[in-house]
């Protein structure tokens, strides 16, 4: 329940400062179809376990029976963050200060929440913030 209660929340915050976010450079058309729930749990649950589940157990393994050093700490968040923002943009449209904006507002909480409380948070949060941006945005 405390999950459920947590991704909705964050999610819900997340979305909406996504869209604050593209306000400026994307046309508001608001509308609802099923097709956006779908591609928002595609999005939601295969980035999640790609980007953050595989490569923290990738951490996990890399580090053994070890507890994490703080830098490896710090290594392991950039690992589960930074290839996921790196999808997010065309090669014309790459700016250092965007992709540590979108790492910082969105990479790192999913992130936090998958080795933190658990993958299914980090999921529905990302569904949630895409759930937002299609219908808001139409896209």
């Amino acid at each position: 329940m405390i999950s459920c209660v947590t991704l909705v929340l964050v999610g819900v915050v997340l979305g909406a400062i996504n869209v604050l976010l593209a306000v400026g450079s994307t046309a508001i058309s608001p509308s609802f179809q099923l097709s956006f729930i779908m591609e928002a749990l595609k999005a939601g649950v295969t980035e999640e376990i790609i980007f953050r589940f595989f490569l923290y157990a990738l951490c996990i393994v890399i580090a053994g029976d070890h507890k994490f050093t703080r830098l490896q700490n710090v290594l392991c968040y950039l690992i589960m963050v930074l290839p996921h923002v790196f999808i997010h943009f065309e090669l014309s449209t790459f700016n250092i200060v965007n992709v540590i904006v979108l790492a910082l507002l969105f990479g790192f909480p999913f992130a936090w929440f998958q080795r933190k409380r658990d993958l299914i948070s980090a999921m529905g949060s990302h569904a949630i913030v895409d759930i937002i941006r299609f219908c808001v945005f139409s896209a």
